[in-house]
């Protein structure tokens, strides 16, 4: 969801940092992408998913649409217990349900 909502995902060393210097720092050196690739190792599949949120991210703040916007959605989901489950994500914002 996050990542068709165009927000920023960020290393968790952000939040660390941010708090060490007292104030919330730029967000773009902490962002998960291909740059960041040899902090998860080769091996990783196909490298383009590395670049997913940084493109989403870029789409939507340039005005484009959200992953998903205007999808009509019809769930069939028997089981009570995970139809409930489900039921408590927030896809109000993106989805109709």
């Amino acid at each position: 969801m996050i990542v068709s909502e165009g927000l920023w995902i960020l290393q968790p060393d952000f939040v660390e940092k941010s708090s060490a210097f007292g104030q919330w720092l730029r967000e773009g050196q902490f962002e998960w992408s291909m740059r960041k690739r040899d902090l998860l190792g080769s091996g990783f599949g196909d490298e383009r998913l590395l670049e997913a949120p940084r493109r989403w991210r870029i789409h939507v703040a340039s005005g484009g649409k959200r992953a998903f916007d205007g999808w009509n959605v019809l769930l069939m989901i028997k089981d009570k217990t995970n139809r409930a489950a489900f039921m408590r994500y927030e896809f109000s914002a993106m989805l109709t349900l």
